[in-house]
């Protein structure tokens, strides 16, 4: 399931308003409107904010593409430790695996909460 049908289907199975989380992440209704439509794609922030209060343990974050892209501050930390030689190639190579298992880690758990759903059985 993509963001926008996961954000409307979890807003509207706990009975919020695109008001009230408008309202929990501090924008206007018309925008949380407009992430429903796929019109525009939430800010990461507005995305983990929305897991946050959706209780949508980051299956939603992942469902606007957030979880899949490297992170930026990450990589400069990696950069610069690597620079100051308190971190090897080696070591970045490790934690690049280890990274990639985890990330189909949680693509196969959307998948499955996917299909839980669609079968009517909830996330399990």
């Amino acid at each position: 399931m993509k963001g926008p049908q996961l954000l409307k289907r979890l807003r509207t199975q706990q009975n919020y308003s695109q008001l009230e989380v408008a309202n929990a992440l501090g924008v206007t209704n018309g925008s949380v409107s407009q992430y429903e439509t796929g019109r525009v794609t939430p800010k990461r922030a507005h995305a983990q904010k929305l897991d946050e209060f959706l209780n949508a343990s980051g299956d939603l974050a992942a469902a606007f593409g957030y979880l899949s892209r490297p992170d930026d501050d990450v990589r400069a930390q990696l950069d610069e430790l690597r620079q100051e030689g308190r971190v090897t190639r080696a070591m970045i190579r490790d934690l690049t695996e280890r990274s990639a298992l985890l990330l189909a880690a949680v693509e196969a758990r959307i998948v499955l909460v996917e299909r839980n759903q669609r079968a009517g059985r909830g996330a399990s």
